[in-house]
């Protein structure tokens, strides 16, 4: 079947392409040079105590960049700096392991049948193999007995998929549940008590920064960082054809003059062009002098030393680019590290501290609204004893409240005044502690939910399913107790 699917002959190139079959796919980073470099290790690892060679690596590895080249079409060429293919290689085994442990077999006319459904290898509806003979040769340069195992064992992945998740149901009371939690709104008078307000009176002793720091020095790494020299020209605003054109002009002049001569600084000066450099920046950061560029980010993190960028044109203007420094990612020294130890035990100090004070302050709300329950009003009290009150707009559980972030708990106490079993609650969030009151609550439109139940319950099942299955990986992750020598052997190469 799989032999006379290949001999089919029809034409037509490739237009788009498809979304990933089961495992997010990322890409792929040099795997050829890692698997024929020089290491002391002899195979790529270990899941489930057994071990996994290079060959088996490398297979994996190549079907998730397969499915990231189908997944994400030319956009693979330029995101592949920035994603990582080595750990979503590594769950492919582990979940091929897991699969083939079950038994769980796929026929070649499976195969077959969901090659010929791919929506992109269509033609008139009908399968195309000519384009499927092109996407093998042109785009995934896979032999076609490479790729067909690939589908296989994608479907071995929605079979285990399967098996997992049968169970899971979703009753009508659950999506009533789920729903109101989607479309309830409510609007909270709160008074705060801010961590930042408490941090001034904040002391702490040496020993105790560098008992913590001791501690918890993992938390204060510094992440990987470079520094980029680069020279180009700025376009003028709102610029014609004409004023690009003579910009990439003079640019290509001058890279073809430093191929030859590698002097950034003495060409620049030839050209009249400053010499300009960006200082130390991590690569998921706003590039000082070009903000978050993604063609200039990813330019730079390819860089080598001493190499120069092809020209890179934004919509800025068109640069050349030359690494002046690259520093690898690092835990500091203590010294290095005091003030943002300081910061932190300080931040962690003053929270207590607003939190005790917000209770003290409930304790005393709770009696005031014991004598006259009538005449209570929270905001009047606030500005009574010189404090803080604000009403949020009306806001969904989760979404983001101004001033307090998208925390979940804010919307667990907030929405539990709805019940009316409380008037008053508390709750510490990420700035600080918050006394809650209740000001508005908009139900869900019943008639509404009605005639969306089905749709909901569906969209709901799916996702408790793909959490199930999530959970079910994490645990079997842990279980196969991985052992990754390629993370290894990169480390000793770079």
């Amino acid at each position: 079947m799989l032999k006379a699917l290949r001999k089919k002959e029809v034409a037509k190139k490739i237009l788009y392409v498809l979304a990933a079959i089961i495992i997010p796919a990322f890409v792929l980073w040099g795997s050829g040079s890692l698997i024929r470099g020089r290491s002391s290790e002899n195979y790529a690892g270990e899941i489930f105590g057994k071990k996994i060679s290079f060959d088996q690596f490398r297979n994996s590895l190549l079907a998730v960049k397969n499915q990231a080249i189908i997944k994400f079409g030319d956009n693979f060429f330029k995101i592949q700096q920035f994603l990582n293919l080595d750990k979503e290689a590594w769950d492919r085994l582990i979940l091929l392991y897991e699969a083939r442990k079950r038994k769980i077999k796929v026929l070649d006319n499976e195969v077959v049948k969901r090659i010929q459904s791919l929506p992109f290898l269509q033609t008139n509806d009908q399968f195309d193999v000519k384009l499927y003979q092109y996407l093998l040769s042109r785009i995934l340069e896979t032999q076609p007995r490479d790729f067909e195992e690939e589908i296989r064992q994608s479907i071995m992945f929605e079979k285990l998929y399967e098996q997992i998740t049968k169970d899971i149901k979703v009753s009508d009371n659950d999506a009533l549940e789920a729903y109101k939690k989607e479309n309830e709104q409510i609007k909270i008078g709160y008074i705060s008590f801010l961590t930042k307000d408490f941090e001034a009176g904040i002391t702490f002793e040496e020993k105790e920064l560098k008992d913590y720091f001791q501690e918890h020095s993992a938390d204060f790494r510094k992440p990987a960082s470079i520094n980029i020299q680069y020279i180009g020209m700025d376009f003028p605003q709102d610029p014609t054809e004409e004023n690009k054109q003579t910009a990439r002009d003079k640019i290509t002049e001058i890279y073809s003059r430093l191929k030859q001569e590698k002097d950034f600084k003495k060409i620049g000066e030839q050209y009249s062009l400053e010499i300009k450099e960006t200082g130390l920046f991590n690569l998921g950061d706003p590039i000082p002098g070009f903000g978050l560029q993604f063609e200039i980010i990813q330019a730079a993190a390819n860089l080598s030393a001493e190499a120069i960028s092809n020209p890179i044109e934004i919509p800025k203007g068109i640069y050349l680019l030359k690494l002046k420094e690259k520093k690898a990612s690092y835990i500091p020294l203590f010294e290095e590290a005091k003030p943002s130890v300081e910061q932190v035990i300080k931040s962690q100090k003053a929270k207590l501290v607003a939190e005790n004070k917000a209770k003290e302050y409930l304790a005393k709300l709770e009696e005031v609204y014991k004598t006259n329950p009538g005449g209570f009003n929270l905001e009047n009290m606030a500005k009574r004893d010189s404090l803080i009150y604000t009403q949020t707009p009306l806001f969904k559980f989760g979404e983001y409240v101004p001033d307090i972030g998208a925390s979940e708990e804010f919307s667990k106490k907030a929405f539990n005044l709805k019940d009316g079993n409380k008037i008053l609650d508390l709750v510490s969030a990420a700035k600080g502690s918050y006394i809650l009151k209740l000001e508005q609550f908009i139900p869900i439109d019943e008639n509404k939910f009605t005639k969306e139940k089905e749709a909901f319950k569906e969209g709901l099942l799916f996702k408790r399913k793909d959490d199930a299955f999530n959970q079910f990986f994490l645990e079997l992750k842990a279980k196969s107790r991985l052992v990754d020598n390629i993370s290894k052997i990169r480390a000793l190469q770079q």
